[in-house]
């Protein structure tokens, strides 16, 4: 039944006040023929019908009865403003703050202290940015990260083929060599990455995120339009782990999706997994962050407003049609929202010019880095402190506690380190975690000098 408060009455009388007799009987007469007409009307959509007649993937209206299926080039000519849009992430090109971007550049250029920090993995030999995502499945082989030996699990993220893999083989393809599937001509990262080849609406592929989700119960099933458009990129930009003996992808989750609550998680040594790797240097096992993109995302300001990945990364856009028309679409070149502040930023911002929008990220970047540098030399002190402790014969305790502790503030300075956007996706989370980890790296060190009696 519906209530009116008090208010509301009143504010009703105030309105009917201003109507005559003869316009408040056609105002009635109007809702009686809306009411017959709304009854006369089919039965309302259910939500996953809604969903898929709202997908983006339907804004064009080209082809829209036909069954495209797994034909990149049918949806190429169904879609050719999205996949004008889409040939744009070809470039190659640093970002308008100069972090992060496309353009393939070796981090130890501005960060030299991963050399020592992630010694004992290959991050150490090649750790460049990554180009765009059509260059996923070239990239994956090319860099020096991989080997012939490298599983099958590396591909996980790297082919919309995934689905027809894991259809295939089961989890048993993360065991495979990885360049078992070099020349077996699958796809790298495409429409199907986040299409359903036969729906067209938004769907994931990528079996640890599906079975992370049910985990925390929130079934990928049930999941709103919304939801669905960060879903499609957090299927891969999210930390994960290689179960030892099987190396199937887990997500670390069991606990929640903050640093703490995952270092705690990984601390119980899940499946008898210890670490990624030893760093030589210190002798210490660590754990290597793998871009916690989302889990930092999903904590922040944006996030919070309601705000998808898509709508940032992916804004709708007016573009020109071949017949010249203006048509709006939902943006397939996946960039920095920097590279399109006009329709990622400004329909929010209002008020906000786009120089500074500009100056306002590359002041929050700037700090976050600034803080990065300062944890990430202070974890390249405490390794090298350990290892000359270890050379001078000091006592196996102060050095495992030492570790104990580095172990705990490379994993904070890491989770910030890789992940994308150089704190922008989370300012507040990097500095907490880029605070801790320079505390604790001094704590590390400062046990090695407190054992020298210095």
């Amino acid at each position: 039944m519906l209530t009116l408060t008090a208010a509301e009455i009143r504010f009703i009388i105030k309105i009917l006040r201003r109507f005559t007799v003869k316009k408040i009987f056609l105002l009635f007469l109007s809702g009686l023929i809306l009411l017959f007409l709304t009854a006369c009307k089919p039965e309302t959509a259910s939500p996953e019908q809604a969903y898929q007649e709202s997908s983006e993937t339907l804004e064009s209206t080209a082809a829209s009865a036909d069954v495209l299926g797994r034909d990149i080039v049918k949806w190429q000519e169904a879609f050719p403003l999205q996949a004008a849009s889409n040939d744009k992430n070809h470039i190659e090109q640093s970002s308008p703050t100069g972090y992060n971007g496309s353009k393939p550049i070796q981090r130890w250029e501005w960060t030299p202290e991963i050399k020592v920090n992630f010694r004992g993995i290959a991050f150490s030999k090649d750790y460049k940015e990554d180009r765009g995502h059509v260059y996923a499945w070239e990239d994956i082989f090319e860099t020096a990260r991989t080997s012939e030996k490298s599983p099958g699990a590396c591909i996980t993220c790297k082919t919309s083929d995934l689905e027809l893999i894991f259809d295939e083989y089961g989890w048993d393809y993360a065991s495979m060599k990885m360049y078992d599937f070099k020349e077996s001509g699958h796809s790298g990262i495409d429409c199907f990455s986040c299409h359903d080849p036969e729906t067209r609406h938004l769907r994931v592929i990528q079996p640890a995120f599906i079975e992370a989700m049910a985990m925390r119960g929130k079934p990928v099933e049930e999941a709103s339009e919304q939801d669905m458009k960060t879903y499609v990129c957090a299927q891969c930009h999210s930390e994960y782990y290689f179960e030892p003996g099987t190396t199937k992808v887990i997500f670390p989750w069991a606990r929640g999706l903050s640093p703490e609550q995952m270092y705690s998680y990984y601390q119980e040594e899940p499946s008898g997994f210890t670490g990624d790797y030893t760093n030589p240097v210190s002798n210490t096992r660590l754990v290597k962050a793998q871009h916690p993109d989302y889990e930092t995302f999903q904590s922040g300001i944006h996030a919070a407003a309601g705000l998808s990945c898509a709508e940032c990364h992916m804004p709708e856009t007016a573009v020109t049609a071949a017949d010249g028309s203006s048509e709006t679409i939902t943006q397939h070149w996946i960039t920095s929202p920097l590279q399109t502040i006009d329709t990622s930023c400004l329909s929010c911002h209002k008020g906000k010019t786009e120089d500074w929008m500009l100056q306002r990220a590359r002041y929050i970047q700037d700090s976050v880095f600034d803080s990065l540098r300062r944890a990430g030399l202070a974890i390249e002190e405490a390794h090298l402190t350990i290892e000359k402790a270890a050379s001078d014969g000091l006592s196996n305790l102060a050095i495992s506690d030492a570790q104990a502790i580095l172990r705990e503030a490379q994993w904070y300075w890491d989770f910030t380190a890789s992940a994308n956007s150089t704190g922008f996706h989370n300012s507040e989370l990097a500095h907490s975690n880029l605070s801790m980890a320079t505390d604790l790296a001094h704590k590390s060190t400062q046990k090695i000098l407190r054992a020298y009696n210095i």
